[in-house]
């Protein structure tokens, strides 16, 4: 028979056992999974699966925190796997590394299109392996925490948002609204106070636990709130006190908060058409609290809405706009950011791939497989670069402040370099046929909208056309107007979707799988009519798409 201790040790190595972090190896190489168990076993609960069937049932069954897929499998593609388990509902968010061949960068470029976190090669270093592992996990347990603290303050703003919209009354509102923000900051006290033109004030509304006063209708009239206060809160101040005992307050007025027992406090200004209408205060009464600064944000955003609330009668109309415009770009941001997320996650596996190579078998390379590796890396940070510098150029649309800055600028170079940029991309999969007739040697335009402008363009023929698609290239000036065409042998786009291709987030309906945010040509639009230019489209469904830029290119004096 055991004894106690035993019976103990026993119970706490299972809760240790299941304490830990699920990882499935999906392999048909025995030694793989005997290699992958032996690093992984002494930290993880190792499962295994042999193929897509099996990795399937036990995905399911066994929920795993992490995936390990071998790009190997028996009797089917280990990439049509790696998207079966992405539809699973219990895989759709669970970290996937793939074991690929560093050689093979299609197949990397391919497990991260349909689904893969990220990419490992074999042989598998220990260390590597390791801290890929580590780093999913960890990763995807802070998204998953943010997430769901995100989801509930845009919850929490959408619901009094809504009751903003719908105007039930501002009794309504402001109970509702303290109600909810004590129960999300899970703090003792919540309330909204009136102040009045003479300084005196009133709780008009108040959200409490049990055990602190709860201040509801109590009338407020000192004049040291008046004289020391009441000025800065009418200019917009915010203060957020962590503890009210060590704070550096007017002894009248500690005195005053005295019988509210507070023991830490975040103080909002309300205004009401720009004048000062009250306050939104949360309060702490058993200990003190350390006010993050997205608790902040939350009840300065919280009192917006309020004020808005106040006005609501005069201003339904322009708070209903206001609204879908910010949601609109909400959307527009989130869309565009998913997917230079995505886009970058290839050139950075190829940066740290290489990286990882020199870093563990570089003294058995020789000189020009070192410089092909660190040519690799060159071109993946170059790819970065541009992306980072789309990322600001869209940003800057959406926010309204694209400007044009037209200088003197070799029109045909600029193009050739792009087209050679566009070329290295396309990994030879296009071709790219690129011509230029007429003068220009007195042409001025904005250098780098209008290389927005082309490698957009470019980056659609290729991105839309089929493999070994041929993409022509066109720009001629004359009678100092600049003409850009290019044509394309892809899908093309519907008759129905033309009318509305230049808006932002469309997206034509034939576009299936392929990835895109719908934002680029939109700015692509604006980019040319700041230039006072134009653009057309020709395309048919099948066919492929011919878009042609004309921008006046006449040097000026400002």
């Amino acid at each position: 028979m055991m004894t106690v201790s035993q019976q103990i040790a026993i119970k706490n190595d299972n809760l240790l056992y299941m304490n830990k972090n699920k990882v499935l190896i999906i392999s048909d190489d025995s030694l793989l999974r005997l290699q992958l168990r032996s690093l992984l076993e002494q930290e993880y609960h190792v499962i295994e699966a042999t193929n897509k069937l099996e990795s399937l049932t036990v995905s399911t069954k066994s929920l795993p925190n992490l995936i390990l897929l071998d790009n190997t499998l028996p009797e089917i593609n280990s990439f049509t796997c790696l998207k079966e388990l992405r539809q699973l509902d219990c895989c759709s968010q669970t970290p996937i590394l793939m074991l690929t061949n560093f050689e093979d960068e299609l197949s990397v470029e391919q497990a991260f299109e349909v689904g893969a976190d990220d990419c490992i090669n074999k042989p598998i270093h220990r260390a590597v392996l390791l801290g890929r592992v580590s780093r999913l996990l960890k990763t995807n347990q802070t998204k998953a925490e943010l997430g769901e603290k995100q989801y509930q303050r845009e919850q929490l703003i959408w619901r009094i948002t809504e009751r903003v919209r719908q105007f039930g009354g501002l009794e309504e509102i402001f109970n509702t609204t303290v109600s909810e923000v004590q129960q999300f900051l899970e703090c003792d006290r919540v309330l909204f106070y009136r102040v009045f033109p003479d300084g005196h004030g009133k709780v008009v509304a108040s959200a409490v636990v049990p055990g602190c006063p709860s201040l509801l209708d109590v009338d407020i009239d000192d004049p040291c709130f008046r004289v020391n206060y009441l000025k800065l809160y009418r200019q917009g101040r915010v203060r957020a006190i962590d503890d009210m005992e060590s704070a550096i307050l007017d002894p009248c007025y500690v005195k005053l908060i005295q019988p509210f027992q507070v023991k830490a406090s975040l103080v909002i200004p309300i205004l009401e058409r720009d004048a000062f209408w009250g306050l939104l205060i949360a309060h702490t009464c058993k200990s003190t609290r350390h006010w993050l600064k997205d608790e902040i944000e939350l009840l300065q955003h919280l009192a917006s809405q309020v004020s808005i609330a106040l006005n609501q009668a005069q201003s339904l109309e322009i708070i209903q706009s206001s609204l879908e415009k910010e949601q609109e770009l909400n959307e527009l941001k989130s869309r565009f950011f998913s997917m230079t997320s995505h886009d970058v996650r290839v050139p950075l596996s190829s940066i740290l791939n290489a990286a990882e190579l020199i870093e563990h078998y570089g003294n058995n390379f020789s000189r020009e497989k070192t410089i092909r590796y660190v040519q690799k890396i060159q071109t993946a940070v170059k790819k970065i670069v541009n992306l980072l510098e789309d990322a600001r150029t869209i940003i800057k649309d959406i926010g309204t402040n694209l400007t044009v800055n037209s200088q003197n600028v070799d029109i045909p170079k600029l193009c050739q370099n792009l087209v050679a940029e566009m070329e290295n991309l396309a990994s030879k999969k296009h071709s790219i046929s690129f011509h230029a007739t007429g003068n220009f040697t007195n042409t001025c335009l904005d250098e780098k909208l209008l290389g927005y402008i082309i490698t957009n363009l470019l980056e659609n023929a290729i991105k839309y056309s089929p493999e070994g698609g041929k993409i022509l290239f066109e720009i001629n000036n004359h009678d100092n107007v600049a003409v850009f065409r290019i044509q394309d042998e892809g899908i093309g786009i519907p008759d129905e979707d033309q009318e509305l291709l230049f808006n932002y987030s469309n997206r034509g309906s034939n576009v299936g799988s392929i990835t895109g945010t719908g934002i680029g040509l939109a700015i692509v639009k604006n980019c040319v009519d700041l230039h006072g230019g134009n653009i057309t489209v020709n395309s048919k469904v099948g066919m492929g798409t011919t878009f042609t830029v004309t921008i006046p290119s006449q040097c000026q004096n400002n």
